[in-house]
């Protein structure tokens, strides 16, 4: 049996590692999900007393959410499983499994391509198309126009990008050499009264998402809306105490099922410059 401390280390490194999972719905799924998504609302009308009102029919497209499988897995002896170490070694090495798991999901949920794995956020297209221009300040502030008022304003809002990609915008300065973004409480021209946001919506980094000085990309989005996680049960372990045997070896998996979907497309900007 794999011991209860390994399992709890796994989640809390899920949890700790995985701020796609923060910041988008995760929904149980059973088996594979079909998802109605809405495409076209219709139109509402105004008609004189007695008028006929004309129904308008909405328009449901469908996604399916798969079950792909990530998995992870480690050897370890039969001494240091008994307690010959002096630390914890179940959970030490439920931390591993987790570290492995955490960074496998994370990078497809940021950059998968949709084969074997999930369509991750860097792979999608946002309502208003790619944008491409070169970063400038200018064009911060035209990107972030491309996202709907109603998506920009939610509290879920927020920019998702690595480190390399946000040192650009951090970079940008004036004519006098000031740099217009300072990530701090004081104002600033491209953001202005919390720490950490640009035009006004926060900035989460992820460095599993692709992007690079040379390209930086972005991810702005209301993520209560552009995308789900769809897991199937929890994350699940196995042990093998006997393909190494013969070496006093003891064989621990873990795997987690999941899918990542895009939602609702214009709840997304993606920019690619």
């Amino acid at each position: 049996a794999v011991p209860v401390e390994m399992e709890r280390a796994i989640t809390e490194e899920l949890d700790k590692l995985g701020n796609v999972r923060s910041l988008v719905p995760v929904i149980q799924a059973r088996n594979d999900t079909k998802i109605p998504i809405e495409s076209d609302i219709g139109a509402g009308e105004w008609v004189a007393e007695l008028g006929t009102i004309t129904p308008a029919n909405m328009t449901l497209a469908q996604a399916e959410a798969k079950a792909y499988k990530a998995c992870a897995a480690v050897s370890a002896s039969v001494e240091i499983l008994s307690g010959d170490a002096v630390v914890d070694m179940n959970a030490y090495l439920g931390k591993v499994l987790g570290r492995r798991l955490a960074q496998t999901l994370e990078t497809a949920y940021c950059n998968g391509d949709g084969s074997g794995k999930p369509k991750g956020l860097f792979q999608l297209t946002g309502g208003a198309g790619n944008y491409t221009e070169a970063v400038t300040s200018d064009t911060v502030i035209d990107f972030w126009y491309t996202l709907p008022a109603q998506y920009r304003q939610s509290p879920s809002a927020s920019w998702l990008c690595n480190d390399a990609s946000i040192s650009v915008i951090r970079k940008l300065k004036d004519d006098n050499g000031r740099y217009l973004w300072i990530p701090s409480e004081r104002y600033s021209d491209i953001r202005d009264g919390v720490s950490g946001t640009i035009m006004g919506t926060k900035v989460t980094i992820n460095n599993y998402a692709q992007g690079s000085v040379a390209n930086p990309e972005f991810v702005l989005a209301d993520f209560s809306l552009a995308y789900r996680i769809y897991d199937r049960g929890g994350t699940q372990m196995l042990s093998d105490p006997f393909t190494n045997a013969a070496n006093g070896q003891v064989n621990l998996y873990s795997y987690r099922r999941t899918d990542g979907l895009q939602i609702i497309a214009d709840a997304m900007s993606r920019w690619a410059a």
